[in-house]
């Protein structure tokens, strides 16, 4: 008795593994592998591109909404397209919560507005080598005697 158990339980385990293993090689076999963004990029030569009107990078002329973006992020991802030859199509406006939201539910493949770094941004898509960087100068009030010198202000008491 407890040998037919033995060959009913190894004959079972032979069955479940066998379509377990039959199931995946099949469906593995049936199944192309998804293209990539970078994949249809090149086979369609568009770059699919939102945009977060902020001026003076990017911003639609309110009297011409048919017209693309224009502004310097739209001039350098242009220049870009034009010399790997693609061709940059304008999906959306967005506005800064939505970029990550785009991304994962593919509305577009990038988006092309210059954009500090942030970590709040970096959860959700990675950011390009900067092609400039912006100054940023402090500014007090006249007769303010708190802030004498650099040193002054790089206190760890001061917040913005």
């Amino acid at each position: 008795m407890k040998q037919a158990f033995l060959i009913l339980v190894g004959i079972s385990l032979a069955l479940i593994f066998g379509y377990q293993w039959g199931f995946s090689k099949n469906h593995q076999q049936n199944t192309k592998p998804q293209e990539t963004v970078y994949e249809r990029v090149i086979r369609t030569g568009v770059i699919r591109c939102a945009y977060i009107n902020w001026k003076p990078y990017s911003f639609k002329d309110p009297l011409h909404p048919e017209l693309p973006p224009q502004g310097s992020s739209v001039d350098i991802i242009s220049a870009i397209a034009d010399r790997l030859d693609l061709r940059i199509e304008y999906t959306e406006e967005i506005g800064w919560g939505d970029i990550g939201i785009g991304f994962s539910t593919n509305r577009y493949d990038a988006v092309c507005t210059q954009m500090w770094p942030d970590s709040g941004k970096m959860k959700s898509f990675l950011l390009s080598t900067p092609l400039f960087y912006s100054d940023i100068f402090p500014y007090k009030n006249n007769g303010d005697l708190r802030f004498r010198s650099p040193d002054t202000i790089n206190q760890p008491r001061l917040r913005t």
